[in-house]
């Protein structure tokens, strides 16, 4: 891993709790696990067509030093974006990067 790659200081969230609201929905609260420096890349993005709108969803690689506060139920939050971790891969199962597949919630 080169480390003058990971120049974006990201946040990594946990669920902590769910909490119904007025409206028969749920808000979710995330907490702060940890910060590291990592590296965001944009891979793909697109536009969908549902209930006659249009919706944009883009597809962006997130690399870290080997975290165990990274899970598939975490987030991650860089300045204004926020995204969600889809896949969680662990090269060659060493423990020195993650590489997280994640979709930004827009």
């Amino acid at each position: 891993m080169e480390a003058g790659k990971l120049r974006h200081y990201i946040t990594l969230s946990t669920l902590s709790t769910t909490t119904r609201d007025e409206f028969g929905g749920f808000t979710e609260v995330f907490a702060t696990a940890a910060s590291v420096w990592g590296s965001i890349e944009p891979m793909s993005g697109r536009e969908l067509e549902s209930a006659q709108q249009v919706h944009g969803e883009a597809t962006t690689k997130v690399t870290m030093r080997y975290t165990t506060h990274a899970a598939i139920t975490s987030r991650i939050d860089y300045g204004s974006h926020t995204y969600e971790i889809v896949d969680i891969q662990n090269p060659e199962e060493r423990n020195i990067e993650l590489v997280c597949i994640c979709k930004e919630l827009i």
